[in-house]
């Protein structure tokens, strides 16, 4: 009987970037642009009824100049023109010289992810039996492709040769992977100390922080757990947040973005929308005229797949080179991130 072949430390073997959008996290059931303005709409309107709820009583207690005056009124206003936009990003670029506008549709934007993540396949009510509910998402079909082969002594190196950039304001990555983490080595301080070892960016923020950053403080619960959010911790969110009006503020993980595109082999665009913005976010001028690109391009139609390859190409072609070349490395795939690693998963991880 011949001798096995070894399988590798990592299944990673190429610098590997991921680039998330909001069609990712809607296999964890968070809304997509559409709903996430109903749900801001749902959650302004009861609060306005109300005369009062976390994201007003955020709103009124965020310094911003005249927040706290006419604040039911100023809300109803906000909430006529929620669906004359396409996305509340949309909306918010439309308001960007308006900071109280802007504040306001941050406190809503931080209340309904917050709570959508107590109420996603993520919750802790899931999580701290087993990973069964994401089996179907592809976080948990990344996660088995980065563990195939390794075990408890390399655990180290799981994240090793990827990184991720999300341009998502919630934490479901984080804490999906910190689940599967630490319900292999059964030890937080191990988890933690691996999880921090993952490089991954949130260009324009997130809801708060992630419970393993503080390793040496508590052992956090595996989801996330519910709680009554009140007006600090909207608040608190909101401040974390950024529109993609806003300048990226943070020059050093700006760099790292794009250096970790520089040299990436693979770059992978998981049920991201591909706006204008963003792409020009993540162009790396001197990106590496071979590395392959993957994405999903799922239920966009012809025009919209064809501006999406172009708009990746330009993002990725080298100084002096050809984005119709370019073109040629391009892997559309119309179907949700979860299929795609599956169907590509052999040629991407080895």
């Amino acid at each position: 009987m011949g001798r096995a072949t070894p399988i590798s430390n990592y299944m990673f073997d190429k610098e590997t970037v991921f680039v998330v959008g909001a069609g990712a996290s809607h296999e964890f059931d968070l809304p997509l642009g559409p709903g996430l303005i109903d749900k801001i709409r749902d959650a302004l309107v009861s609060e306005i009824d109300a005369g009062s709820g976390p994201i007003l009583e955020a709103f009124g207690r965020s310094n911003v100049p005249d927040a706290n005056l006419n604040i039911r009124s100023r809300a109803s206003a906000f909430v006529r023109g929620l669906h004359g936009m396409a996305s509340i990003d949309q909306y918010l670029h439309f308001h960007k010289d308006e900071a109280a506008n802007v504040m306001l549709g941050k406190c809503a934007i931080s209340f309904v992810i917050l709570n959508e993540e107590m109420g996603s396949k993520l919750k802790e009510a899931n999580l701290s039996v087993d990973l069964s509910t994401l089996s179907s998402t592809w976080l948990v079909k990344l996660f088995h492709m980065l563990n195939a082969g390794m075990h408890r002594g390399n655990i180290r190196d799981i994240f090793k040769n990827i990184s991720i950039v999300c341009f998502n304001y919630d934490r479901c990555i984080e804490i999906g992977l910190y689940a599967g983490v630490r319900s292999l080595v059964q030890d937080h301080e191990l988890a933690a100390e691996v999880m921090n070892s993952l490089s991954i960016w949130h260009p324009y923020g997130t809801v708060g922080d992630v419970p393993y950053k503080y390793q040496a403080t508590f052992v956090p619960k595996i989801g996330f757990p519910y709680a009554n959010l009140d007006s600090p911790e909207v608040l608190s969110g909101a401040k974390r947040l950024r529109t993609f009006t806003e300048e990226m503020n943070d020059e050093v993980a700006l760099k790292d973005i794009r250096l970790a595109l520089k040299h990436a082999k693979q770059i992978i665009y998981l049920g991201f929308s591909f706006q204008e913005q963003n792409m020009k976010l993540i162009t790396s001028a001197s990106a590496d005229p071979d590395t392959k690109i993957y994405a999903t391009t799922f239920k966009l139609g012809t025009p919209a797949i064809e501006k999406a390859l172009l708009a990746m190409a330009n993002a990725n072609v080298p100084i002096g080179g050809d984005a119709k070349e370019k073109r040629r490395l391009i892997e559309a795939y119309s179907a949700r991130a979860s299929d795609l690693l599956v169907n590509y998963g052999p040629i991407i991880h080895s």
